[in-house]
């Protein structure tokens, strides 16, 4: 069941961005699978990875709940297993959904947000800062390949 919001990402994407002080350049391609219940996205860093670190990989699988107005997204990369097993979720506002990542060291955001002026998407993720608020970890945008 396509998703009218998520239907946006389908397709081939140049991603560009910064973790700290780490520039980001990933490829990711982003398909419907599972009869169009999930939407999936690989990325695939196109620099070469930093001294003794391995090339980042990731898969995100995307979905909405149409029964509880809930968006979820599944988190598998080569940071390991166990960021994968919490799942995040979160609830669309205008043209942003924050997904929400418990995590046992604390809570992690990924914020997914369709500019649809420029036809690109914004990623900020964000991790709960141990002393109240938020810290940004990385931001990202999507523009068309």
């Amino acid at each position: 069941m396509m998703n009218d919001y998520l239907n946006h990402l389908p397709g081939s994407w140049d991603l560009i961005g910064r973790m700290g002080s780490t520039e980001l350049h990933q490829k990711v391609e982003a398909h419907w699978v599972l009869q169009g219940l999930f939407l999936q996205m690989h990325f695939l860093q196109q620099d070469a990875p930093a001294p003794g670190r391995s090339l980042y990989e990731a898969i995100y699988m995307l979905g909405y709940d149409e029964k509880t107005d809930v968006y979820v997204m599944h988190l598998f990369d080569t940071f390991g297993v166990s960021y994968a097993i919490t799942p995040g979720m979160g609830q669309r506002q205008g043209d942003s959904v924050e997904f929400i990542f418990d995590y046992p060291e604390g809570p992690f955001s990924n914020t997914f947000s369709w500019v649809e002026a420029s036809g690109q998407w914004e990623m900020l993720l964000r991790a709960a800062d141990p002393e109240g608020g938020w810290r940004v970890f990385a931001t990202k945008t999507l523009t068309r390949a």
